[in-house]
């Protein structure tokens, strides 16, 4: 198997049910994506997008230093405004599930922006 391409979008997501959908989005918008269980197995690459309430905030502020010129997009409960809070201020963008799957062709496509007023 060749290793994953550099511009290959990679997903951390241990959700069925949400890994799912994200791979069928994807699939509409034939995009080829590298899913991992576990983010110590992410590698270089120019996007990332994970499930911030299955990693710990050790794991991003790792992800964010080894990989500085990654856009790290996360999803999470609506209701854990301090999580999102704590993962904004490490580095990534983190979005309320519903906002992330709904603007998920966006971010796929890289035309989402890194940060912007809180939604």
């Amino acid at each position: 198997m060749a290793p994953p391409s550099p511009t290959s979008p990679i997903v951390c997501v241990r959700d069925l049910f949400f890994r799912a959908k994200i791979v069928e989005v994807a699939k509409t918008m034939n995009i080829s994506l590298t899913i991992i269980s576990r983010l110590e197995e992410a590698t270089p690459t120019s996007l990332l997008l994970l499930d911030v309430e299955s990693v710990s905030m050790e794991e991003i502020h790792s992800c964010v230093k080894h990989f500085p010129k990654t856009k790290i997009v996360g999803f999470l409960s609506h209701v854990n405004s301090t999580l999102r809070a704590e993962a904004e201020a490490a580095g990534i963008r983190a979005l309320p599930k519903s906002l992330f799957f709904q603007r998920l062709p966006e971010i796929l496509k890289g035309t989402f922006p890194s940060h912007e007023a809180r939604v």
